[in-house]
């Protein structure tokens, strides 16, 4: 990705759709709390038409900075790197004209990427141990695969954008 004035503006815009996108959102309360938000109904589809590095930017910074924002500071290192990784992944896997099963696979890795990171997160870096992180598998798993299950509907729009701009 070249550092050009269109990809610093899109990629600032990106991350403040992402972070405004994380802000709509359920509480959930369990072990370590948690929610589900609509944060990925965002990144997937940037990250599936703009590819890796602004997938990677727009999720690992703007959903860090909603945890900044909103009191869940000591996440954000781990949602800056799993975001992050889960961006480039489903920007790298739909790269060049993916198929449908292509857009849906990726987003499946992303959101496995997703509830695997913060389990590990949860688990060793926040110290809640295996026993009391996996009581929030289930609410990131409902986060990731709700987001998914959304952005499906959304990609008819998304294949027209790609096409439109063959970004």
């Amino acid at each position: 990705m070249n550092l050009t004035t269109r990809n610093v503006v899109l990629g600032a815009l990106f991350i403040a759709i992402v972070t405004l996108m994380t802000f709509i959102n359920v509480p959930l309360f369990g072990a370590q709390g948690g929610l589900i938000h609509l944060g990925y109904v965002a990144l997937f589809p940037i990250a599936i038409v703009y590819g890796r590095y602004m997938g990677m930017i727009a999720g690992g910074v703007g959903m860090a900075l909603f945890d900044i924002l909103s009191g869940w500071s000591a996440w954000a290192p781990g949602t800056f790197v799993i975001v992050g990784l889960i961006g480039y992944v489903v920007g790298t896997l739909t790269s060049g004209k993916p198929g449908i099963v292509q857009i849906v696979g990726a987003m499946v890795i992303g959101s496995l990427i997703s509830v695997a990171g913060y389990f590990l997160y949860n688990s060793f870096v926040m110290g809640f141990g295996i026993e009391s992180a996996s009581v929030s598998l289930i609410g990131d798993s409902l986060k990731v695969f709700a987001s998914l299950a959304i952005t499906l509907f959304t990609l008819p729009a998304i294949r027209r954008i790609q096409q439109q701009f063959s970004v």
